[in-house]
């Protein structure tokens, strides 16, 4: 049902969001190596960061600023 009602529309007319979320951690890695027997070990400070709601909005002529 939905197809038949985006048909009226044309490819610029249309905006696509997409909801993301960020904080300092969002880069860290999961997992890491160490030598055979050895276990690896991460150290990093247990407080919780800031986290950032991203909302980008693009079209077809690119991203809305």
């Amino acid at each position: 049902m939905w197809l038949i009602q985006l048909a009226g529309w044309e490819a610029n007319q249309l905006v696509f969001i997409d909801e993301s979320a960020a904080n300092e951690h969002s880069a860290h890695r999961k997992y890491g190596w160490a030598p055979i027997g050895i276990t690896p070990h991460i150290y990093a400070p247990i407080k919780r960061s800031e986290r950032w709601s991203i909302l980008p909005v693009y079209t077809l002529d690119g991203f809305l600023v």
